[in-house]
């Protein structure tokens, strides 16, 4: 039994094929996801207020605790990826030729992988060494 693909494609070239592909993508990006996550884009502004106030009381000798700065600059850095990491593209690949997240992303796994091995080696060479020197 065939499988039945819903595909706009055409093999030839046509106004009529152009004029189609227009209409589709300006009725997409009208409808595509915002620049960025609202929910996550307030979370980083209540964190930029929290540091100002953390930071102007600790300047003012009114109770100084750093940890609440750090707190609220992690709050920032771990807000503020997801909120402006928004993908927004239009592809005309169908689901069965394009790849697969693991396929696609090999050589960047491959890579962090050689970067962790090699960073666990030195810091095991360099923890020995000082260990045993420094004492």
């Amino acid at each position: 039994m065939p499988a039945i693909i819903n595909e706009l494609r055409t093999e030839e070239i046509s106004d009529e094929a152009d004029a189609l592909f227009l209409r589709v993508k300006e009725f997409l990006i009208v409808h595509q996801r915002p620049g960025a996550r609202m929910p996550f884009l307030l979370v980083a502004i209540v964190a930029i207020a929290g540091i100002f106030v953390f930071g102007i009381r600790g300047q003012l000798g009114l109770e100084h605790t750093p940890w609440r700065l750090v707190i609220s600059a992690l709050v920032l850095v771990g807000s503020l990826i997801p909120a402006l990491k928004v993908d927004n593209y239009l592809s005309l690949e169908t689901r069965l030729n394009s790849p697969s997240f693991w396929s696609k992303h090999k050589d960047a796994f491959a890579t962090h992988i050689v970067t962790s091995a090699i960073s666990a080696i030195v810091g095991v060479i360099v923890g020995y060494l000082l260990g045993r020197f420094l004492r």
